[in-house]
């Protein structure tokens, strides 16, 4: 049925299907006669809630957008480890596209979180690619279920905000791997989703949006990826190479930059007809898909938002982590005198800031829902005020806020903020029993927590958040979540603290596979708290373990028994120890299960191993591997908790040994916090890629400082290293409006413009100007921070006359038509 259609279409609509039509919409399919073959699609940002915008339109969240339900971030649903409750949130933003209209939702986004200082983490699961890649699989299936088709992001190593329009990730092929595609692959095999999104990153020095490797090698023969690529948005550089490569949609709307490229492309034999038909095919596909669904039924004709709010309340409170309960402060008692305090009492952090950014249809508050529970509430401040005094408990409520978890933006610091610390020491010291619940996008500073009775990790927990954690509190719900990433004492622990982020040119990826708790648990170092650790108001006890051989599967089978009055759940994590021959990590997850025991009962529990569970990639082979040995199979409740180990023989299926301890030490060694120069070129097979910009002269007019030639993919922040003045002017002016903004108190604008302007590429400036810059006036702007300012100027003057009479030009052609 496509080919068919595609044979009606010529050229110039081929390359129209090939871009969007204006900032979230793709183009109509109409044959020669005028008939319809596929209407429009909508593409609207998630992943945790719809943000769909009715009249401004912007990638930032700059724009207001329809009232809807913000469910809580992927980092919160991770801790819930449950796949079920993945599926039934994807299904629930499903309902609530189908009824705003949205064919397909940009998320979920399964970025493996390399460091706690990413400005992005909220939005991420996990730092391990099996929970990563199977939560995210299930949100897709729950997605698609109802039609809504899934955009499955960022794909590959979007792992730091700094530069990210531009950046170069710098990564050796076995990490790519195992670490960084490996939650794609599992995502697309588990959901198929009807769509990927291409990261704007470099990967070892080719753009990922134009990378064949990636794109048609890995993703598509791989991994099986059926449906189409769309790219970020902005994040196409060459629409000639990107269509190539395999990317079939650039996003957004081009202003004809995209579509005259691929016709010139065409016209000088560069590029065929038919690979254009073969990407327009793939987005046809996906149209047609849609369609399907298009028609209404009951079920989608309308949603529930009360239901829809009830729904993020209980994914909330079976994802919040209880980290420390000392003498089982918690829950609290009937009749307790309690105050709550802290900045989100009244104001509740729901989730972070960028595109992701909801428009909450309701949002639970502590201080409005408190009075409900039988306590005696003193007080409900901001502060530790006097009435606070006269409490038996302080709950303080401390965190991040979306100016400092925020999209294009990385964390400044892995520690609270002042005066939120400065609130627990007044708390301590006022000797009361104090319970902190802290709401962050991820691993922060936890040091203060010495003093402190009770701990609750919530995450950015949605706009049910509120319910969730007073139920947990006054011991209605038992916490069942576990941490998806591991908590470290300090920023300095992290294997990457030290060229994390990337600064200039490169991401080094120098600690490869050993990102969280595989680094933690190789060095024996002990984190403050660790990956896939929590507790409960229940008593489960884990026994009667067993490894069995069944063919190519090995069973992991247990029995969980509940000793205690309380419905309690466990989650039950198998990990997978390599031999020493090959560096892989002392201890990885391979499967998972979270399983629920009612009160005085017992449950038996299977997880499955299959052969693939045991493999690694070689570099050598471009293939995945197994080296001959024992390895060590392990079940736990955290990476530190381990009840169960047995050992199973492998065979190898590799050419040779895969030895080369020498040039990798330390990586053998999992001492990657050391790794040396030498080592780390050994490992990606090639030399290095300059890290460092290339200044290329001194302008003596600017005191003999050295200047950057200037070309499209130089961003303004760059600008300030421009040879000529107008650059630098630029680059300066958008810094100093940064300063005044935030000497104004109003950074949510500093954000913004760092996010939308300064590290925006000169390319980009076609695409988010509105059409007001084309590419030729582009090229004018490079010229003058080049130093040839008057000629710069000559070709942008131009070029902006030439544009407006072909605005003209089109307004009559349109108006004959």
């Amino acid at each position: 049925m496509v080919k068919k259609q595609l044979e009606k279409l010529d050229l110039q609509t081929l390359t129209r299907l090939c871009s969007g039509v204006d900032f979230w919409h793709t183009a109509q399919v109409t044959d020669s006669e005028g008939n319809l073959l596929a209407d429009s699609l909508l593409l609207s940002d998630g992943p945790h809630g719809i943000r769909k915008q009715d009249k401004a339109t912007d990638h930032l969240g700059i724009g207001a957008s329809v009232r809807a339900t913000c469910f809580p971030t992927a980092t919160v649903l991770a801790c819930s480890w449950d796949k079920a409750l993945a599926q039934e949130m994807g299904r629930a933003l499903g309902k609530e596209a189908r009824y705003y209209g949205v064919d397909i939702l940009l998320g979920p986004g399964v970025n493996i979180k390399r460091n706690p200082l990413g400005g992005r983490n909220f939005e991420y699961f996990s730092e391990d690619p099996t929970v990563s890649g199977h939560l995210g699989g299930a949100y897709c299936r729950g997605l698609q279920s109802v039609g809504v088709g899934a955009c499955l992001k960022h794909f590959a190593c979007n792992n730091q905000e700094t530069s990210r329009m531009t950046s170069n990730s710098v990564v050796d092929k076995r990490t790519l791997h195992e670490m960084y595609l490996r939650p794609f692959e599992l995502a697309i095999q588990i959901g198929k989703p009807q769509a990927v999104m291409s990261s704007y990153n470099q990967i070892n020095s080719e753009y990922v949006n134009q990378s064949k490797y990636l794109l048609t090698d890995v993703l598509r023969g791989r991994f099986g990826h059926q449906g189409m690529v769309v790219s970020d948005w902005g994040g196409c550089v060459d629409a000639v190479e990107a269509l190539k490569a395999g990317s079939d949609l650039q996003m957004p709307h081009s202003f004809g930059a995209y579509d005259h490229a691929l016709q010139k492309a065409v016209t000088e034999g560069k590029l065929s007809k038919e690979e254009i038909a073969t990407s327009v095919a793939r987005t046809l596909s996906c149209k047609t898909s849609q369609q399907k669904h298009k028609e209404p039924t009951q079920e989608h004709e309308t949603v529930d938002f009360e239901q829809q709010h009830r729904l993020a309340a209980k994914i909330a409170s079976q994802s919040v982590v209880l980290l420390k309960n000392t003498n089982q402060r918690l829950p609290l008692k009937g009749g307790v005198k309690v105050a709550f305090v802290g900045p989100f009492v009244s104001q509740p952090q729901i989730q972070g800031g960028g595109s992701s950014q909801v428009n909450a249809c309701k949002v639970d508050t502590i201080a409005d829902l408190c009075a409900e529970y039988d306590w005696q509430v003193v007080a409900c401040a901001k502060r530790f005020c006097k009435k606070a005094k006269k409490a038996d408990v302080v709950v303080c409520f401390v965190g991040d806020t979306d100016l400092t978890c925020v999209e294009g933006i990385d964390k400044a610091s892995f520690c609270l903020p002042k005066h939120q610390t400065n609130l627990l020491r007044r708390c301590k010291k006022a000797g009361k029993s104090v319970v902190v619940v802290l709401s962050s996008s991820g691993a922060v500073d936890t040091s203060w927590d010495e003093g402190v009775d009770a701990l609750l990790y919530t995450g950015f927990c949605g706009q049910g958040g509120a319910q969730a954690v007073l139920d947990i509190l006054a011991g209605v719900t038992n916490p069942s979540g576990r941490l998806a990433e591991t908590f470290a004492g300090s920023l300095l622990e992290y294997p990457n603290f030290a060229y994390y982020p990337g600064r200039q040119r490169t991401a080094e990826y120098r600690e490869a596979l050993f990102v969280g708790y595989r680094y933690f648990v190789t060095r024996g170092l002990t984190p403050k708290y660790a990956f896939g650790s929590g507790l409960g108001y229940a008593d489960l006890v884990v026994g009667d373990v067993s490894l069995l051989q069944q063919g190519d599967r090995w069973v992991i089978g247990c029995e969980v028994v509940n000793q205690s009055e309380m419905e309690g759940s466990q989650v039950l994590q198998v990990y997978v120890s390599q031999p020493d021959c090959i560096w892989g990590g002392k201890r990885v997850l391979k499967n998972f299960e979270k399983i629920w025991v009612k009160p005085k009962s017992q449950q038996k529990v299977q997880l499955t191993l299959t052969q693939q569970d045991f493999a690694f990639f070689d570099s050598d082979t471009d293939a995945w591997q197994w080296a001959g040995g024992e390895y060590l199979v392990e079940l736990g409740i955290s990476s530190l908790d381990i009840v169960f180990g047995e050992t199973v023989r492998i065979a190898s299926t590799l050419p040779q040994s895969p030895q080369r301890v020498e040039s990798l030490q330390n990586y053998y060694l999992g001492k990657v916090d050391r790794v040396t120069e030498a080592e780390y070129q050994a490992l990606l097979a090639s030399p290095l890629p300059p890290r460092a910009y290339a200044f290329v002269g001194r302008n003596f007019f600017w005191f003999g400082k050295k200047y950057l030639r200037v070309d499209s993919e130089t961003s303004i922040k760059m600008l300030r290293y421009a040879k000529g003045w107008f650059g630098r002017f630029v680059a300066g002016l958008v810094r100093c409006a940064v300063r005044v903004c935030k000497i104004l108190g109003k950074k949510r604008i500093a954000n913004l413009i760092l996010m939308g302007a300064y590290e925006l590429p000169l390319r980009n400036l076609v695409v988010f100007s509105g059409g007001r810059v084309t590419v030729a006036m582009m090229e004018g702007i490079v010229q003058a921070c080049n130093g040839h300012f008057f000629a710069g100027l000559r070709k942008y003057t131009k070029a902006k006359r030439q544009a407006k009479r072909d605005k003209r030009a089109k307004a009559v052609e349109d108006t004959i038509c």
